[in-house]
């Protein structure tokens, strides 16, 4: 699963540990790479840098996207 270097939140007052719970909900759906690319995402890396890294094309990259959302239920809200 995730792990810190992953995706960085921590939870400083209730608005933050119950955004912390969302997130740990979200994450607990997603399979390792999804949650690697997740993590590198909110970290701020390119779509391009995060397929570099994770030796993947950006054609996957989008493909988990779309597999994220679809899991996350969030419909297309996020999809560009």
């Amino acid at each position: 699963m995730e792990t810190s270097e992953d995706v960085d939140i921590i939870a400083t007052n209730d608005e933050d540990i119950e955004s912390q719970v969302v997130l740990d909900g979200i994450l607990a759906q997603l399979d390792d790479r999804e949650c690697q690319m997740i993590g590198k995402l909110y970290n701020g890396q390119s779509m391009t840098a995060i397929a570099s890294e994770l030796h993947v094309s950006r054609k996957t990259l989008y493909q988990w996207r779309k597999r994220i959302i679809k899991k996350i239920d969030w419909g297309n809200t996020f999809v560009g």
